[in-house]
């Protein structure tokens, strides 16, 4: 996953493919790995029923702010979990 690759080289991945897609050349300078970093999904599944993906509200999302911490969602307290998009909820 690109967070955990941005997070150990300090580069944004992103950022970069819109550069090259614009014709800037990439720097021919690999940067150097610095520290070590994990990525952890959240998921709306059940593992009572092998896992299958649940719907319902989600009441509350919370992440403590950390030094280093990254968050990736587009969900917070109070919204509804559909049945029409993945159920992944986070990565952190």
């Amino acid at each position: 996953e690109h967070p955990v690759t941005e997070a150990v080289f300090g580069v944004d991945l992103v950022a970069l493919q819109l550069r090259v897609a614009e014709g800037d050349p990439l720097d021919p300078v690999v940067p150097a790995a610095s520290g070590h970093a994990v990525e952890a999904r959240l998921y709306a599944e059940d593992p009572a029923r092998d896992w299958q993906p649940q719907t319902g509200a989600l009441l509350t999302l919370e992440v403590p702010d950390a030094p280093g911490l990254r968050l990736d969602t587009g969900y917070t307290g109070g919204d509804a979990i559909g049945v029409h998009y993945d159920p992944m909820l986070a990565k952190v």
